[in-house]
């Protein structure tokens, strides 16, 4: 999509979809109405786009600002033409502004025998899908640092994008885990769709000025970002305009929102992408001497013995024979002396 200077036609802004898209479009209608101000009535058109929808969209330059979640941006950036991020998004718990998120591994309340994240070898997870980062990246590479590796180690069972649907397989009984994004669970609880008291969050960790539940490290929250082809000038009213709204502003209250910040560090989910090997960095977890002795200890030890042994055998026979071999050639020397 190219511009010119006087161009006022109608900008887009696609937002990756993680729910229904009507529930989606209800949120972010009202920021697409406050850009549009700060653009001197310049449309912007929100967009809400799945992974296939989106890629498309990319492709055919259709679309201008893009709102999404760090391991969408991360692979976008690397395959096509995206600025780095104008500003992160800030949401809210409670009145608690939330600039990071997390991933959330749920299991029921009643499992005895789940009760660290290394249990869940061999089990069945449910995730809404590998294109996701607090329901997929982040609690895969928790996994991988205490060295459960996905999918090797445990059976994933996909709901489909859909958080809720995986949290209720993990009710039925279908699955012995879930993922799901940090701050789900709380916005279950406060709609009352779910019962959370059912569920238990494995391996939980806190972290100073995070409020929500999480099984994972922190990552920067959702960046927003301008495609190359928008113009310099635009792309700086819009990120002043983000960086201008304030938490009790009308747009910050209609679409729940605390506002924008700075673009957080999007290099951790970088390094959490290569050291798994995900897209679009490759194939398959990297393991590590580490892992390797972890799983093959017992083996390792026991062909190391094994190994002594056979070396000692050796070393016993080869002596064994030059001492057979130097008896015989005495017995010869003193048979031709007679």
């Amino acid at each position: 999509m190219g511009f010119t200077k006087e161009d006022k036609s109608p900008l887009t802004l696609a937002v990756y979809q993680w729910r229904p898209k009507e529930e989606q479009l209800a949120k972010w209608q009202p920021l697409a109405t406050y850009l549009s101000g700060a653009l001197n009535g310049r449309e912007v058109r929100v967009s809400i786009m799945d992974e296939t929808e989106l890629d498309v969209a990319l492709d055919a330059r259709q679309v201008d600002f893009l709102l999404t979640n760090p391991r969408n941006y991360i692979t976008h950036r690397t395959e096509r033409a995206l600025t780095g991020a104008l500003a992160t998004l800030i949401e809210l718990d409670g009145n608690r502004p939330i600039a990071d998120l997390a991933g959330v591994i749920a299991v029921r309340a009643d499992e005895k025998e789940i009760k660290e994240l290394t249990d869940l070898k061999g089990k069945r997870i449910s995730i809404p899908g590998t294109q996701f980062m607090g329901a997929y990246l982040a609690p895969a590479h928790a996994l991988a640092k205490a060295g459960v590796f996905l999918p090797r180690d445990a059976q994933l069972i996909s709901s489909n994008g859909r958080q809720d649907l995986g949290l209720q397989a993990l009710d039925d009984g279908m699955v012995e885990a879930a993922f799901i994004r940090s701050g789900y669970l709380e916005e279950l609880a406060t709609t009352g769709k779910v019962d959370i008291a059912k569920f238990r969050v494995l391996g939980e960790r806190s972290h100073s000025g995070f409020s929500l539940k999480a099984s994972t490290d922190l990552y920067p929250n959702w960046p927003f970002v301008a495609l190359k082809h928008v113009p310099p000038d635009v792309a700086a009213k819009v990120a002043g305009a983000l960086f201008q709204i304030k938490h009790d502003d009308a747009v910050a209250r209609a679409s729940g929102i605390y506002g924008f910040s700075v673009p957080g560090d999007y290099a951790l989910v970088e390094e959490a992408l290569r050291q798994l090997r995900l897209p679009p960095f490759g194939k398959g977890p990297t393991v590590t001497k580490e892992d390797v002795w972890n799983e093959f200890k017992s083996f390792i030890l026991a062909a190391s013995s094994l190994g002594a042994v056979i070396i000692f055998l050796s070393i016993f026979l080869a002596v064994r024979t030059r001492q057979l071999s130097l008896a015989r050639n005495e017995i010869q020397h003193q048979t031709e002396s007679l």
